[in-house]
This record gives C-alpha cells, structure tokens and sequence, in this order.
C-alpha cells in the first residue's frame, strides 16, 4: 500500500472471525433438519464447509483475518 501511495490501519480481527464460525457451525447443527425439509441441503453443506474450514486452519495456526483500512497520502 505504501507503494501505491497509501498508508493504512490494521485491525487483528482473528478472534471474531473464530468465535463466528463457532456460532455459524453450531446454528447450522441445530437447522440442519430445516435445510434438509426445504430441500437445501447444499446450502448448508456450503456454509459448514465454510466454518469447519475457519476453525481447521485456525487450529492448525494458519488462520488470521485482518481488517485493512487505506488512507491516501
């Protein structure tokens, strides 16, 4: 960014993203049976992929989320 003529913030923002993927794959347990009734199951299936890969790379410590916030200089 700095190259490009910006500076920047940053924000650790790891632990939310964590903590929502936790809460996503918990509800999505709990819906499963909804998803299933209206027939989309690979909506589900697409979002638990989601979750369980967050919490997969995270546990392996291969996982940070960042928010970047670009000021022109």
């Amino acid at each position: 960014l700095h190259r490009q003529g910006f500076a920047f913030e940053t924000w650790d923002v790891t632990g939310a993203d964590v903590r929502h993927a936790r809460r996503k794959r918990a509800v999505l347990e709990e819906l499963r049976p909804a998803f299933a009734a209206e027939g989309t199951l690979s909506l589900y299936e697409n979002r638990l992929g989601e979750a369980n890969g967050v919490l997969a790379a995270w546990e392996a410590g291969c996982h940070a989320r960042y928010l970047y916030r670009a000021i022109p200089l």
